[in-house]
C-alpha cells in the first residue's frame, strides 16, 4: 500500500446512486487487505478542500453522470485530472466510468440520450451504452437490469449486476489502455472493464457493477427476480473480482 496515512474517498453528491455508494463503501471496508480509512466527499469538498493531500484513491460510483459534470466542470475536474497525473488513483463505476471518458454516447437518438464530451478523459475514447441495446433503461425502476456474463481471465465466467453500463469503443487502439474484462455474452465480447495509465497514476473504469451483492437486490421486484438466482451463483467470485481490482489499483 502506498501510504497508510492516506484515505480512500468516494464521491457522494447529486446524481450518485445511494445504493452504489453504499455497496462500494461496504465492499471496501470488508476487505481485510485494505487498511486505509474510507470517507465520502461531495462536490464542495472537491472544490474547496485540499483532498488531494490525503487521498490515495478517488471513486466515482454509479448513478447519473450529468450532475457530476454540472457540479464539477472546470477547475474541479482539472484538479481531479492533475491528482491522477501526479500518481493518484481513480475508479469509475458505470456512471463514473462514462464520466471519466472523453465522449459519452448514451441511449443514442432515444429520449434519454446523452452525447457529450467530458473533461477528465482518462479513457481517451468513447464510452457508449447501454451496451445491451437501447430503449431498455429506466432511471426510476429496475427495467434494463441484467445479469451480465463477464470474462476476466479467471477459470470461470461470472455473472454481475448490470444496469445501463457502457463499453469502451476501440479500447485496443490506445497504448495506455488495457482491457481487463469483457462482456462474454455479447457479439465480439466488447470491453467491460479497462485500466488506463494516466501520467504517473491510473484509472480503472467499469461498465458493470461488481460492488452489488445478490443479497442486496429485491426478490419481489419483477425485473430482478429472475436475475437473483443467477447472480447468487457467482457471489463468491463477485466478491473476489471486486477485491482484486480495488487492490490492483492501490498496490
Amino acid at each position: 500500500m502506498k501510504n497508510h496515512l492516506q484515505e480512500i474517498l468516494i464521491y457522494l453528491d447529486e446524481g450518485v446512486s445511494r445504493r452504489s455508494f453504499r455497496h462500494t463503501l461496504q465492499g471496501i471496508r470488508a476487505d481485510p487487505n485494505i487498511s486505509l480509512p474510507v470517507k465520502s466527499v461531495n462536490a464542495k469538498g472537491i472544490i474547496e478542500s485540499e483532498w488531494e493531500k490525503r487521498a490515495a484513491l478517488l471513486i466515482f460510483p454509479g448513478g447519473y453522470d450529468v450532475p457530476y459534470h454540472t457540479l464539477l466542470q472546470g477547475e474541479a475536474n482539472r484538479r481531479i485530472r492533475e491528482f491522477v497525473e501526479k500518481g493518484g488513483n481513480y475508479i469509475g463505476i458505470c456512471a463514473g466510468a462514462y464520466y471519466a471518458s472523453s465522449l459519452i454516447v448514451f441511449e443514442k437518438e432515444g429520449p434519454l440520450e446523452v452525447k457529450a464530451e467530458r473533461e477528465l478523459s482518462f479513457f481517451p475514447g468513447t464510452a457508449s451504452g447501454p451496451v445491451y441495446g437501447p430503449d431498455q433503461f429506466s432511471y426510476t425502476s429496475e427495467k434494463g437490469s441484467l445479469a451480465a456474463l463477464i470474462d476476466w481471465g479467471d477459470e470461470e465466467l461470472l455473472s454481475l449486476y448490470y444496469k445501463g453500463g457502457c463499453t469502451f469503443e476501440e479500447a485496443e487502439k490506445y497504448p495506455d489502455v488495457s482491457i481487463l474484462a469483457r462482456y462474454a455474452d455479447l457479439p465480439s465480447q466488447p470491453p467491460a472493464l479497462i485500466h488506463c495509465s494516466v501520467g504517473k497514476g491510473q484509472a480503472l473504469l467499469s461498465g458493470i457493477h461488481p460492488e452489488f451483492p445478490a443479497s442486496s437486490l429485491n426478490p419481489e421486484d419483477p425485473y430482478l427476480k429472475p436475475l437473483i438466482p443467477v447472480l447468487q451463483r457467482s457471489e463468491e467470485a463477485r466478491s473476489r473480482f471486486f477485491n482484486h481490482f480495488v487492490n490492483l489499483i492501490l498496490i
